[in-house]
């Protein structure tokens, strides 16, 4: 699922550059790098609740009557722990991977040519999976589970001669279901991202 997701990111990222010949159309396609923090006890008690996290972030607009960009925004992330004393016995290799696909509106509050803070707001689709592997009593488990979910985010753009980058603050919603594994309860699949993006700028 994840590879499948990451391939069609990059194919978006090479074929967006052509709406810049689009009368009106501005927008900036951009690359992220940073953490994402699950603050669920459950995942921080395993040592899952903080992973890195890559990210594709795109807004469009129309023309310069629009109020408001469209955004796009993709994010993949992964944790693993060893844990022990679990119900399987010691050395339970476990691992959490979220991948989260939004869409929504973001909002440029200056209008600068050279700093752009911003606001977005949208919907997300959140899969998150979570993987246990005992290799002593030869025991794998995968469990799954996506949700529907608000988010929010706060940036601020530095843009010049085509290219632009800054910093991103991402808020995200929705559980998933564990039970069945050594986590056994619904747990947070969205959560706080802090990443730095750069990427290009197409007026």
């Amino acid at each position: 699922m994840k590879n499948i997701m990451i391939l069609i990111l990059i194919c978006v990222f090479l074929t967006l550059p052509s709406l810049s010949f689009c009368r009106g159309t501005t927008g900036n396609i951009n690359l992220l790098f940073g953490r994402k923090q699950i603050n669920d006890s459950r995942l921080e008690k395993s040592g899952l609740g903080n992973s890195a996290e890559f990210g594709v972030l795109i807004d469009i607009k129309g023309n310069k009557r629009w109020p408001a960009s469209i955004e796009i925004n993709a994010f993949t992330s992964n944790a693993e722990e060893i844990l022990d004393n679990t119900i399987y016995g010691d050395n339970i290799k476990v691992s959490w991977s979220t991948d989260e696909f939004g869409v929504g509106l973001r909002k440029y509050l200056d209008q600068q040519e050279t700093v752009g803070p911003f606001l977005g707001a949208g919907i997300a689709w959140i899969h998150g999976v979570f993987e246990e592997n005992d290799n002593f009593n030869k025991h794998t488990n995968i469990k799954s589970g996506s949700a529907l979910a608000p988010w929010a985010n706060i940036g601020l753009m530095f843009k010049g001669s085509g290219i632009n980058f800054g910093i991103n603050i991402r808020q995200s919603f929705g559980k998933v279901n564990l039970k069945g594994t050594v986590i056994d309860n619904k747990v947070k699949a969205g959560g706080t991202h802090t990443g730095f993006f750069f990427g290009i700028s197409f007026d």
